[in-house]
């Protein structure tokens, strides 16, 4: 098993959070003020760049969930191995 995370890894985390904002009509403009809220500061840029490479940590994952008002996570399918 790798000790770093795979590309795949992070397509997930990026395919889970992009629907979740389809899904919500949330912008990256709209989540990087709501995330100011929790004490996150991240532009509205920094938020589009991470979440075109789906490189965040758990902590601005749930942020992300809770700012777009998601209690239940349908999360994209993981990658094989």
């Amino acid at each position: 098993m790798p000790t770093t995370p795979s590309a795949t890894w992070h397509e997930m985390i990026q395919r889970t959070v992009k629907a979740e904002m389809l899904l919500t009509g949330a912008t990256c403009e709209s989540l990087s003020k709501k995330l100011s809220d929790y004490g996150t500061n991240v532009s509205p840029k920094m938020l589009a760049e991470k979440l075109e490479e789906g490189n965040m940590d758990a902590v601005l994952f749930f942020q992300l969930m809770t700012a777009m008002g998601r209690k239940v996570i349908i999360m994209a399918p993981a990658p094989e191995d």
